[in-house]
């Protein structure tokens, strides 16, 4: 509830107000932000203790969540905004390397699932991709409160994407994979499904693997695609793609994919988990969160 409305707030200021005052704002937004949001702090500051390692200074850890409260307060403008920070906005400040991995899976006519995380401004995966010229859909977790659904809707649409809801969008996932386009979905959060316990930065952790198991559904490559912020740039990296393990059952095929997604994304962590923009407590092992999932055979 008290995030549509900080949604809502930021909306016409992220349209009309200069971009130096709206880098300003969201300083402030993040500093009252740590302020009132203390179980995401303290779940925050969990996580960077654990990223940075136990050699790490309170003031090295402090500042890591510092960071991470002001990297989204910099996506939330980024992107209520809307098409200011579309079409030409992408192509002036939205890098893309490693496009070869992409255009190589599509070159075999199935697709190609990019698997991404809550790093940097992510939503700048598929907008910059649709804006390239790839034919793009997203798996999206919806929100409880469907004001914030709507919201968000008419900010995607600027960005000419198609977003598949997590869940019922199984189905119309396989599909898009089956018309040869790129699905962005992000593989750092459990949204529906048991998961596997993998590990990550020495601890075991529950991942999905519902993008491994698309993959594998698909008989596409699964692609790495991380974002991060470079001072005032944006960055996406598509890594190359996870090997499909043969002549494994698909459960144990996808555990060890997903397995492999974990060790692409702690290094990726280790140098940009400063932007990494998740708020709970990441490394409690549980099972699965919202509603059952459709599987995908």
């Amino acid at each position: 509830m008290k995030m549509y409305w900080i949604y809502r707030f930021a909306e016409p200021f992220a349209h009309c107000l200069p971009l130096w005052i709206c880098r300003r704002v969201e300083h402030c937004v993040a500093f009252f932000w740590r302020i009132f949001d203390r179980s995401g702090v303290a779940a925050t500051r969990a996580n960077q203790r654990i990223r940075l390692g136990p050699d790490a200074s309170k003031r090295e850890v402090n500042a890591a969540v510092r960071r991470v409260y002001l990297t989204f307060s910099r996506i939330i403008t980024e992107f209520m905004g809307g098409a200011r920070f579309a079409g030409e906005w992408i192509d002036r400040n939205v890098t893309m390397e490693g496009i070869e991995h992409i255009e190589r899976a599509l070159a075999g006519g199935r697709g190609v699932v990019a698997c991404g995380a809550h790093l940097g401004n992510f939503e700048n995966g598929p907008a910059s991709a649709q804006r390239r010229g790839y034919s793009t859909a997203a798996l999206i977790k919806m929100f409880d409160d469907e004001r914030s659904n709507v919201l968000f809707a008419r900010q995607r649409v600027t960005r000419g994407y198609r977003v598949l809801p997590v869940g019922s969008g199984t189905r119309a996932a396989l599909e898009c994979l089956r018309k040869n386009r790129v699905l962005g979905v992000l593989g750092d959060r459990n949204y529906g499904e048991p998961g596997e316990v993998v590990t990550l930065f020495g601890r075991p952790v529950r991942l999905p693997t519902g993008p491994a198991r698309l993959a594998l559904a698909a008989r596409c490559p699964l692609v790495p695609s991380f974002t991060r912020y470079e001072g005032k740039q944006h960055r996406i990296v598509f890594e190359p793609p996870i090997e499909r393990p043969e002549g494994l059952p698909r459960r144990e095929a996808a555990r060890r994919m997903t397995a492999a997604f974990a060790e692409r994304l702690e290094k990726v962590l280790a140098s940009h988990g400063d932007q990494w923009c998740i708020f709970y407590p990441f490394w409690e092992i549980q099972g699965p969160e919202g509603p059952g999932a459709e599987s995908v055979t």
